[in-house]
């Protein structure tokens, strides 16, 4: 594998990483993308992203543009990164994020979205994907906005200061067959919504703390889905939010 020292890939257009190694653990960016800076089309295949950091957002990768991005695992790891907000990824302007195999860990931001932060255009997060051990003060594993949907992944061991430990949604989210694990935050553990609409099934919210689902505003649906060992509450719901269960 290649190695990049040193300062951030920025690119424009179409690339293929097949593999290489992205560590930037000797320096950081001054605003956004410490790793990667993308704004194309790209696909990144095999590509350990570690330790970089930037002063605003996307500490592991910065996207923009509007095209299509595809990262894909198992061997492409973003771990160890930090920002602002969006420690692993931040996915900025109307591109496609399509997220498959991906394990997204041990990722921080002193704002929001420790692992992830999905500010606009479409996400896709599947193929046995993980989010585990990530930290932020709102949404330690994903921070959501806009449209996403999660399938067949794992949100573990995430913690927040504040709201949503394993994810935040401020927008438009479907999960199927996700299991939200032993996560930790002030309220809503598990999973925070905050507006828009969370609908899922199949999946678990179990052993989180501060619990499992805490709805503030929006719609929430959720069927076929074990609520287990969570401290405080398995669903709390307050202010506007309506939430329906069903099995």
């Amino acid at each position: 594998a290649g190695y990049l020292w040193g300062l951030p890939l920025a690119a424009r257009g179409v690339l293929a990483l097949v593999p290489v190694s992205v560590d930037r653990s000797l320096g950081q960016a001054a605003l956004d993308g410490g790793g990667l800076y993308l704004a194309g089309s790209f696909v990144i295949d095999a590509t350990p992203i570690l330790t970089n950091s930037a002063g605003q957002l996307g500490g592991g990768v910065y996207i923009t543009g509007s095209a299509t991005v595809n990262l894909a695992g198992p061997a492409t790891t973003i771990q160890g990164n930090s920002a602002q907000s969006g420690g692993g990824i931040y996915k900025a302007g109307s591109s496609d994020l399509d997220i498959s195999g991906l394990e997204v860990a041990n990722n921080s931001a002193s704002q929001n979205g420790g692992g992830i932060f999905k500010a606009s255009g479409w996400m896709q997060i599947g193929g046995a994907t993980q989010i585990r051990g990530n930290a932020a003060q709102n949404g330690g594993g994903l921070y959501v906005t806009g449209d996403a949907r999660i399938t067949d992944s794992d949100v573990v061991s995430n913690s927040a200061t504040q709201n949503g430990g394993g994810l935040y949604v401020s927008g438009n989210v479907g999960f199927r067959a996700v299991q939200v694990l032993s996560n930790t935050a002030q309220s809503g553990g598990g999973a925070f919504a905050q507006s828009g609409s969370l609908q899922g099934d199949h999946s678990s919210l179990v052993a989180n703390i501060g619990d499992g689902l805490h709805a503030v505003g929006g719609y929430a649906q959720i069927s076929n889905t074990t609520w287990s060992a969570n401290t405080g509450y398995g669903v709390y719901v307050t202010g506007t939010a309506f939430v329906s269960l069903t099995h």
